[in-house]
């Protein structure tokens, strides 16, 4: 197990936040889980067609969510030294893909 003070802890600034690495880990498990769930969730949204009648691919949506979201991570963990996951769609998705009502003019 990594050490209080070690490079890792010093870098992330573990101990300095509070934390420790078992809760570290316990954390990036549960988001883990969240992330995976909207890596499946942003396709089923988005791939339904619109009202033109195009359509995204399921599979395309899904690899262009994971893609994204790995990179804006790692860049969050390794630039910003900030344990936070960056995901596209996270909570956005659902609120501009619902119809908006239409009023007649």
């Amino acid at each position: 197990m990594l050490k209080q003070g070690s490079a890792i802890d010093r870098y992330f600034k573990i101990s300095e936040r509070g934390s420790n690495y078992s809760r570290e880990i316990r954390g990036g498990f549960a988001t883990f889980f969240a992330m995976s769930y909207i890596v499946v969730l942003n396709p089923l949204i988005l791939s339904g067609a619109d009202s033109s009648g195009a359509s995204l691919g399921f599979a395309a949506v899904a690899a262009t969510t994971a893609f994204v979201a790995g990179i804006l991570t790692i860049l969050m963990g390794a630039w910003a030294k900030h344990p936070s996951p960056s995901l596209p769609g996270w909570a956005s998705t659902p609120s501009w893909q619902s119809p908006l009502p239409h009023t007649p003019a």
